[in-house]
């Protein structure tokens, strides 16, 4: 191998190394996807169990999580042909989406096993730790910023509740879906 060979690999290797030191890429929509999706679910659950309106109003937030599913399933299948998307991205994806029904279940489904605000805030912290442990992983402020924003949801939930399905609702369009948005608007 003569000195512009090696010159030539060093290059390869120095620009193979260059993007693998950067944040992993991680995808907009399932954030904006979850974050809209959760609001909608805990001002439903607001209004049926703080307003009184009726039950069947449920049926507007089971809507909305098959809705979302879809939309994420949607999304799943454009990652998976996609150049850029990474095996990091695709398991978050698919972490969220079984995290989201498992959620919803624990809500809608066993909502007299819960306390009145105990299964709405199970989404808030959840996603909150998740999105904290993601952040990480990925190393992406962003990320990291939305899952604190939705614990500090959860706490201020605590503190406030004749309004407890608002504030909830607030945090996963702030934390999460603002992430979604941050993360759409910053993308390479």
């Amino acid at each position: 191998m003569d000195a512009s060979e090696a010159q030539d690999h060093i290059e390869m290797v120095d620009r193979i190394l260059t993007r693998a030191e950067g944040p992993l890429c991680l995808s907009a929509f399932p954030f904006i996807i979850w974050g809209l999706a959760g609001a909608v679910m805990n001002v439903v659950v607001q209004l049926v169990i703080v307003q009184h309106y009726t039950v069947w109003l449920y049926a507007v937030a089971a809507g909305t999580l098959f809705l979302a599913v879809g939309l994420s399933i949607v999304w799943g299948q454009r990652l998976r042909g996609a150049e850029r998307r990474t095996l990091v991205d695709r398991q978050v994806f698919y972490a969220f989406n079984m995290a989201w029904v498992i959620a919803f279940i624990a809500q809608i489904g066993a909502g007299n096993i819960f306390a009145q605000w105990a299964q709405a805030g199970l989404w808030l912290l959840m996603y909150g730790a998740a999105m904290i442990f993601v952040a990480i992983l990925v190393r992406s402020l962003p990320v990291f910023i939305g899952g604190s924003i939705l614990l500090a949801a959860l706490v201020v939930a605590n503190f406030s509740l004749p309004f407890a399905g608002y504030v909830l609702a607030a945090g996963d369009v702030i934390g999460m879906t603002g992430t979604g948005i941050v993360l759409y608007a910053t993308r390479r």
